[in-house]
């Protein structure tokens, strides 16, 4: 008995040290977004560096190195070399998701912090959006396009491929459960086709310029409960396409976060319970041999969680002369909390297969262990048994909290016409009460007659 007690301890804390791969290190983000937020740039930039030389990065979360990598380039103004990170977490979103729904089943019974991060739909977004800023800071505006119409191709091909992966997780499953496609149901940023606009304008070309401005106010209608603010005043008004203009574009507040969501489901014959932490309770059929009733199994799944800006207002002068003050743009935040509601439902359905059969094969476990024990008469073993094997499965099945978490939660905007020279240009970031927080100022900034485009930020 004590060799087996020596044994199955030594055994459980391996289990436990072997899962550590299958959670995700949320104090990393806390510590960037920490340093984006002091608006020290460069010790963001050198603490991925660190995580990724120390494997706190490992390959599997390569896009997510990627992403934030490349986007505290693009606030270092390090436009090609961040184009270039950028790039590759492009390219391995689009590689990873496409073989993931060939292998949708077999990645269901695995802990999703164990999988590649493929990506979701708002990474896809964003990513190409700040390629194309990248390359508007380049003036290399040809390839400020390519990337916004990559984008609103991507949007079409997402919902096909999250469609697709539902059609081969319904095609192969055997427990019964069928997963209902969910679209993500967003076709226009307002952020990405207001670039457009500009690169049009820009470029000469009236008509895109002027399609792109009605695609960017289309955002409002099409999708209120995304854009629940009032459109941007120069939205209102009618484009002008001829002139000199200063636009300025501040991206504020902390990236979304994902937080776990607490379930539990109580088994049946051929059937069991879910309880959701609203309080709802759905009755999903199973066909998983094994299953018997009175079984009570906790699961949890990851949710899109956004904290408010300290920014309430943002004010710009130019030659100290108050001028305009900028107005809400994109809520990405709130992008990203809709578009997440597709994948939410793979999610969701993975987790509950996964939990069952995990829950299953572990009552089977402590039923092996103690008669092979023979702990009936010992409480103690007994329970030393129970509470490891829980403990066990517990550690393996944790919600994949991997987030983009350099990306801005606000983007405001502003345009004025003015005449082509040299102007001080202060921005003001205000907080309740009209507190100012935050100052930038960029002195002798010269207007002349191409894009003349500012780019702004505080990421608090």
């Amino acid at each position: 008995m004590r060799v087996f007690f020596k044994n199955f301890v030594i055994y459980f804390f391996f289990v436990l040290l072997a899962c550590s791969s299958m959670r995700t290190r949320t104090e990393v983000d806390t510590e960037i977004i920490h340093d984006l937020s002091a608006g020290d740039f460069q010790k963001a930039s050198e603490r991925l560096e660190q995580y990724r030389q120390k494997r706190i990065y490992l390959e599997k979360d390569r896009v997510i190195f990627y992403l934030n990598k490349g986007t505290v380039l693009h606030y270092q103004q390090e436009y090609e070399k961040s184009n270039d990170i950028l790039d590759r977490a492009d390219f391995a979103m689009e590689e990873l998701f496409t073989r993931s729904i060939s292998k949708a089943l077999l990645s269901a019974m695995l802990n999703d912090n164990a999988l590649d991060y493929t990506g979701e739909v708002y990474d896809n977004i964003y990513v190409n959006i700040f390629k194309a800023l990248n390359f508007i800071g380049l003036r290399d505006y040809q390839g400020a396009y390519v990337e916004i119409r990559r984008l609103n191709d991507k949007l079409q091909q997402l919902d096909t491929k999250y469609g697709e992966w539902v059609d081969q997780w319904n095609k192969n499953d055997t427990t019964g459960i069928q997963i209902e496609k969910k679209a993500s149901d967003f076709y226009e940023d307002a952020l990405a086709n207001y670039l457009s606009y500009l690169i049009f304008r820009e470029e000469g070309e009236a008509d895109n310029a002027r399609i792109s401005f009605e695609n960017t106010q289309d955002a409002w209608r099409l999708y209120p409960e995304i854009y629940d603010f009032p459109p941007p005043g120069f939205l209102t008004e009618d484009p002008q396409y001829n002139g000199t203009f200063l636009n300025i574009l501040a991206f504020v507040g902390n990236s979304p976060r994902k937080t776990p969501v607490g379930g539990k489901i109580t088994t049946f014959e051929n059937f069991i319970i879910i309880s959701d932490p609203a309080g709802q309770k759905n009755q999903v059929w199973l066909n998983l041999p094994g299953l018997e009733e009175g079984w009570h199994f906790k699961f949890s799944f990851p949710e899109i969680e956004i904290e408010p800006s300290a920014v309430e207002r943002i004010r710009v002068s130019i030659n100290d002369a108050e001028t305009l003050e900028l107005e809400l743009l994109e809520n990405m935040g709130r992008v990203a909390e809709h578009t997440f509601e597709a994948k939410k439902n793979i999610i969701y359905f993975k987790t509950i297969t996964r939990t069952v059969v995990k829950g299953i094969a572990a009552h089977k476990a402590k039923d092996k262990l103690k008669k092979e024990t023979k702990t009936e008469d010992n409480f103690l073993l007994r329970n030393i048994i129970n509470l490891g094997v829980d403990a066990i499965v517990d550690a393996t099945e944790n919600p994949d909290l991997r987030i983009w978490s350099s990306l801005p939660q606000l983007c405001y905007a502003g345009e004025i016409e003015i005449s082509p020279g040299v102007y001080d240009i202060r921005i003001q970031y205000l907080g309740r009460a009209n507190v100012l927080i935050c100052e930038k100022f960029y002195p002798a900034y010269s207007i002349g007659q191409k894009l003349n485009l500012i780019e702004t930020f505080y990421l608090d």
